[in-house]
């Protein structure tokens, strides 16, 4: 081997440096974990989410249709780019501000606010606590949030006279309540999803903000129903 080739041969290749000077030609062994960690969250997500196509009015994307539900990801997308594809040959090629267009959305369990549920169901309802020991005047700072609890016992008109959440038994109308039904999703594997969260995190991961903030754990646990296409669709 020739002087020039073995020179050319020791030389390191080429860096790229980020703006603070790091060197990111090669991800660093942590983020090509975190890359990792994240695809297997992607596929776990990917495996119990469903998704429904909607049609969204010419002129209007607010005002929307569902044409079909329950489709895993990956399919959605396929059928609503083969929907989108079919629209445009019958627009003639031609693309409008507007034009009407098909969308994957999140298939939700319904979340009802009201006092009124079956015995087995999943309960939201508020509890409002002392931040700390901050009091002046009177004053206090508290935390608001949703507790989930199972419905043990209803009234006359489906009303909620009893519930059993992380404190134990209560035999009492709950406060600001919100229900899901347990046609519509797996109550217990909720709540023990939430339990072993509990375990792990500490009482903050049996607190929500809103039903906002669980929506991703109804999602993992919601009883998923066969595929619906749109009448004489070929799929």
């Amino acid at each position: 081997m020739s002087i020039h080739a073995a020179a050319l041969q020791s030389q390191p290749s080429p860096s790229m440096t980020d703006s603070s000077g790091c060197d990111i030609t090669k991800p660093a062994p942590i983020e090509r974990g975190l890359d990792a960690q994240l695809n297997a969250f992607r596929l776990e997500w990917r495996a119990v989410a469903r998704y429904m196509i909607t049609l969204s009015k010419d002129g209007d994307w607010n005002d929307t249709t569902t044409v079909a539900e329950w489709l895993p990801y990956n399919e959605a997308v396929r059928f609503k780019d083969k929907l989108n594809a079919d629209l445009l040959v019958k627009r003639g090629g031609v693309r409008r501000w507007a034009d009407a267009s098909h969308n994957i959305v999140l298939h939700t369990p319904a979340v009802t606010k009201g006092n009124k549920a079956s015995v087995g169901d999943l309960l939201l309802h508020e509890q409002v606590v002392p931040h700390d020991d901050f009091n002046l005047s009177g004053t206090y700072v508290v935390r608001q949030f949703l507790v989930p609890a199972l419905v043990t016992a209803v009234g006359p008109g489906g009303r909620i006279t009893a519930y059993r959440d992380r404190d134990g038994e209560h035999i009492q109308t709950p406060q600001k309540p919100h229900v899901v039904s347990l046609s519509a999703i797996d109550v217990q594997g909720v709540l023990a999803h939430i339990a072993a969260n509990e375990v792990e995190r500490g009482h903050w991961a049996s607190e929500f903000t809103g039903p906002k903030a669980i929506e991703g754990i109804l999602v993992r646990h919601q009883r998923i129903q066969a595929p619906v296409y749109p009448v004489g669709e070929v799929r």
